[in-house]
């Protein structure tokens, strides 16, 4: 990948995981999601499976959001040799 882009993407990242609203959103909807989980019935396998994934999900792009701020970290720190 073009140095360029990881740098501009690797900014961009780094500025949503430091908004406000970014953050606040992406914890109300893992809190949602886990208060289905623990307020679902027994028999409610599906519907807490299908949380289950969402909330992956919210932390999939999480994850990727700072591995793109470490690609950027990594191309600005100058190189031990």
């Amino acid at each position: 990948m073009d140095q360029e882009l990881m740098l501009r993407r690797g900014t961009a990242a780094e500025e949503l995981l430091k908004n406000e609203a970014f953050v606040t959103c992406v914890n109300e909807l893992y809190n949602q999601y886990f208060a289905g989980i623990t307020g679902s019935a027994l028999n409610a396998k599906e519907q807490r499976e299908a949380l289950f994934f969402q909330i992956r999900a919210l932390q999939d792009i999480s994850t990727e959001l700072q591995s793109w701020v470490h690609a950027k970290d990594q191309l600005l720190s100058p190189t031990e040799e």
